[in-house]
């Protein structure tokens, strides 16, 4: 396990755990680090519903042998909110969340760094459900504790300064959002130097914020210095790397040089594929880039074939229910509605509305957004009625959102 070897280590510790459960008994301390040892090989290997069962029973039997508040439970509970989060079943896992960082702040008090850690946890599961104000103000309370607990250049301060900036990014605060990447941007170069993985990823972002403002010039000015270092830093064949061009292929989008764009996600494309294979996340992103300059060209054509690849092998690798499995069916049937084949479209919006649903709720902003697209995809097949009836669904949702801050 700690090379790294998960494959290998999995057939050991589900035998250690076997004999040690049949000897020991289940309760054993020994038998519940045999079976977290099982849990955490199966969570590595991507094998979240197997390694569920068990982290929910680890948490079951600490906590009957020695009550939640100890080292061990919690240590548990995180394993199994992170394993929640892995299966998208973020209600559960925030649930769990709170009853960690509110043990964790009775146990240690607020400003101890295992409490603060759980306060950041829990602020990304508000933004899981969606619900970017709450996480906002946890992110806020979590910045200003590690800024007088650590310090303003410590890295858990850093990396809190980066969540609070996403959290304005969700909640369209985007000139918020520039001015704390560019603090961000400032720091991490003094502190750790340009040549930095954290530096760079820091430029990345923006070079992001400032596409989103319109800044195209400056976003490409960023993405191009950021790509060169990482092949300076890594060389081409490298997986940083590789996201770095993936971002500057995305700024020449915006800048208006689609066949520019179009040659660098050709050529991550054809890096990541020798280097993970084509099933690769990764390697799906870099699809999904070429995919979605084609249908912004208005080669739509082109951008259907790319589509159905990328929806196809994303739900064999990551499951229906996988948010980007969810984006490619949502990117499937815009492209098929862009071309007037609406029919096509609406049993993709169907069944993306259905998932999301599931996954987050009615009122969160990306079920409320498939809701919208299915309704216009029903007017535009002559279905009124059922047009009607979800367009007054999604305006009571989104004034229940809004009343709910």
């Amino acid at each position: 396990v700690i090379l790294g070897r998960h494959s290998e280590a999995l057939p050991l510790c589900e035998k250690a755990f076997k004999l040690r459960a049949e000897v020991l008994g289940e309760k054993h301390q020994d038998t519940l680090r045999s079976a977290r040892c099982t849990a955490d090989a199966h969570s590595f290997l991507g094998h979240h519903s197997e390694a569920l069962s068990l982290y929910e029973n680890i948490v079951k039997l600490r906590t009957e042998t020695f009550g939640e508040r100890h080292p061990d439970t919690l240590e548990s509970m995180r394993d199994l909110a992170r394993t929640y989060d892995h299966l998208y079943r973020h209600t559960e896992e925030l649930r769990l969340r709170e009853r960690i960082y509110k043990l964790d702040a009775e146990i240690n008090g607020e400003r101890d760094a295992q409490t603060l850690s759980s306060l950041a946890a829990l602020a990304t599961s508000y933004t899981n459900l969606g619900r970017h104000a709450d996480a906002l103000a946890l992110r806020e309370k979590a910045l200003l504790l590690r800024s007088e607990v650590l310090g303003a250049q410590h890295q858990d301060t850093l990396s809190s300064m980066d969540d609070l900036a996403m959290s304005y990014l969700d909640l369209g605060r985007l000139t918020d959002t520039l001015a704390l990447h560019e603090k961000l941007l400032k720091l991490r170069t003094e502190i750790l130097g340009v040549r930095h993985d954290h530096t760079l990823l820091s430029m990345d972002s923006l070079a992001l914020t400032n596409g989103l403002l319109g800044h195209h010039s400056e976003s490409l000015r960023l993405r191009k210095n950021s790509y060169q270092l990482s092949v300076e830093m890594h060389g081409e064949r490298n997986r940083l790397t590789l996201i770095s061009l993936h971002g500057l292929a995305g700024a020449y989008v915006d800048f208006g040089n689609i066949s520019e764009a179009l040659k660098l996600y050709e050529k991550e494309y054809q890096l990541s594929v020798e280097m993970d294979g084509e099933h690769h996340p990764y390697t799906l992103a870099s699809m999904q880039g070429l995919a979605d300059t084609n249908a912004r060209s208005g080669r739509n054509a082109e951008a259907i074939v790319l589509y159905k690849k990328i929806l196809d092998l994303r739900t064999k690798t990551l499951g229906e229910r996988h948010p980007d499995t969810l984006s490619s069916m949502n990117a499937l049937a815009l492209s098929y509605a862009e071309s007037g084949r609406h029919a096509e479209a609406m049993p993709l919006f169907e069944k993306e509305l259905k998932l999301r649903t599931e996954l987050y709720g009615p009122q969160h902003s990306e079920t409320l957004t498939a809701l919208y697209a299915l309704s216009h995809t029903y007017y535009e097949l002559g279905r009124h009625a059922e047009a009607l009836k979800l367009y007054e669904r999604s305006v009571k949702d989104v004034e229940s959102l809004r009343k709910s801050g």
